[in-house]
């Protein structure tokens, strides 16, 4: 929650969300921006996931998928369980 009695970088002065001369607030821009970036990461791992299962489906092992993927065998455990 913002604090409208000491304003903000824009207008930092007491009282200065009060007499803001922009229409959307920087808060609220930040806070819009943040979630559309855990929107992509939530995507981003979502597709991990299935990626993995895919390939375990068709019948690669763990090593084979993290040697692929350039990471360690822990790091694709620790992807195919995330979001249970």
């Amino acid at each position: 929650m913002v604090d409208s009695t000491v304003g903000c970088y824009v207008n930092p002065v007491p009282y200065g969300c009060l007499r803001c001369p922009l229409s959307v607030c920087v808060y609220d821009q930040e806070l819009a921006a943040r979630r559309v970036r855990e929107g992509e990461r939530r995507a981003e791992l979502r597709e991990r996931r299935e990626e993995i299962r895919e390939a375990r489906e068709r019948g690669e092992s763990l090593d084979e998928i993290a040697r692929r993927r350039g990471v360690s065998r822990m790091t694709i455990l620790r992807w195919a369980s995330s979001g249970r």
